[in-house]
């Protein structure tokens, strides 16, 4: 009801962002009780995901993937000679953005993306894909509308 959605708010209100989550993570967690899980991340990582959230399925959790991407990684604009520092492992690469790189990143992005939509749904559940810059409480709001979130 009303009260359950404002309790959500104020958690993810109180959540900050840090450090790295691999998917290995979800299998340390327990829970109680049947319901819903919400993964929010943007979910590149070397591991796979499928076996963690199969895992989510076997202890009646109902996995929802929700991939949040910068607006820059979603359809990067970069071009030409670049050093890239990875924010959360530190790991540097310097490279040259050609608009065939370019592609070759989208391609592996709709691949890597299809591949954790196929572990979802493997699961019994569901993944959606938001970029950073939208207002994630309206696209909760929009997503339990239309019944993708229905708990």
């Amino acid at each position: 009801g009303k009260d359950g959605v404002s309790r959500i708010w104020a958690f993810l209100d109180a959540i900050e962002p840090r450090g790295s989550a691999l998917p290995a993570m979800l299998t340390e967690l327990d829970w109680l009780r049947p319901g819903m899980t919400v993964v929010i991340s943007d979910f590149l990582t070397e591991e796979s995901w499928a076996a963690p959230v199969a895992g989510l399925r076997r202890r009646r959790q109902e996995p929802l993937l929700w991939q949040l991407l910068a607006p820059e990684e979603e359809n990067p604009t970069l071009s030409g000679d670049w050093k890239l520092i990875e924010a959360e492992s530190g790991l540097q690469r310097e490279l040259t953005i050609t608009p065939v790189l370019v592609g070759e990143y989208l391609a592996n992005l709709a691949e890597h993306r299809a591949g954790v939509r196929r572990a979802a749904e493997g699961a019994g559940g569901r993944m959606l894909a938001s970029l950073s810059s939208q207002d994630l409480e309206q696209q909760m709001l929009t997503a339990m509308t239309a019944g993708v979130i229905r708990r």
